[in-house]
């Protein structure tokens, strides 16, 4: 059942960006939006296949998880190891680095987006405090995470809340 919902609702980001896409008069947002519309359709019933379709269905799936739990502990995990593949994927089929880039720094500021429904007495508790995704980098002592680590933090004080996890060589214990 939760399957099927969520299905349902890709599905409806796919037609929203079909319509805006109708009413679009500049011809390159147009052309993105039905990319969004196609990424969408794609990713309601297989898995991504480029880095764009990757965080599309990313983002997706995070949106259905605050519906569900209305969570403010949900956190991105290894986003650097598992969009890895897809990120190299989409270099391999000949996609621009910079726009790889401006589609992660997109997805950045949509986490920001998430607005957490609280009662009154938590609303005062939680006043202040950062809502929202909790991004991370792991080790950061290789090339490929050094690369990850600039895109993680490339917006620097924008949310989600960023960490890193500095673990020491195994090989010196």
């Amino acid at each position: 059942m939760l399957l099927e919902a969520s299905q349902r609702h890709i599905l409806r980001y796919a037609v929203l960006a079909e319509q805006q896409a109708e009413r679009c008069p500049d011809a390159h947002r147009r052309q993105e939006l039905l990319t969004i519309a196609a990424n969408s359709r794609h990713n309601a019933q297989h898995k991504p296949q480029t880095f764009w379709q990757a965080c599309q269905l990313f983002w997706y799936m995070n949106i259905i998880l605050q519906y569900e739990s209305n969570a403010s502990s949900l956190s991105l995990g290894r986003f650097d190891q598992y969009m890895l593949p897809f990120y190299q994927t989409s270099l391999t089929q000949g996609d621009d680095p910079a726009f790889l880039k401006e589609l992660l720094e997109s997805l950045w500021v949509k986490c920001n987006d998430i607005v957490l429904l609280r009662s009154t007495s938590s609303a005062r508790y939680f006043a202040g405090f950062p809502d929202g995704l909790h991004r991370a980098a792991g080790r950061i002592d290789g090339k490929r995470t050094q690369r990850g680590k600039r895109a993680l933090f490339s917006l620097p004080g924008c949310l989600p809340e960023r960490a890193v996890a500095a673990a020491e060589s195994r090989r010196a214990h």
